[in-house]
C-alpha cells in the first residue's frame, strides 16, 4: 500500500502502557521493542507537530 497525502493528513494516537516491575525483569525483548517503537514515532510526531 502507498501512503498518499491523505495518509498523513490523518491525525494519530499514540498509545503509552505502564510496564509492572516484573513484566520488565521477565521481558526485556518487549521492551527493547517497545523503546524502539517510541524512538521511531517520535521524530514523525515532531515534523507533523512542526508543520501545522
Amino acid at each position: 500500500m502507498k501512503i498518499t497525502a491523505e495518509h498523513l493528513a490523518r491525525g494519530a494516537y499514540v498509545y503509552v502502557r505502564q510496564s509492572t516491575a516484573d513484566q520488565l525483569v521477565k521481558n526485556p525483548e518487549s521492551r527493547r521493542r517497545q523503546y524502539g517503537l517510541a524512538e521511531r514515532a517520535v521524530p514523525w510526531l515532531e515534523r507533523r507537530h512542526r508543520h501545522r
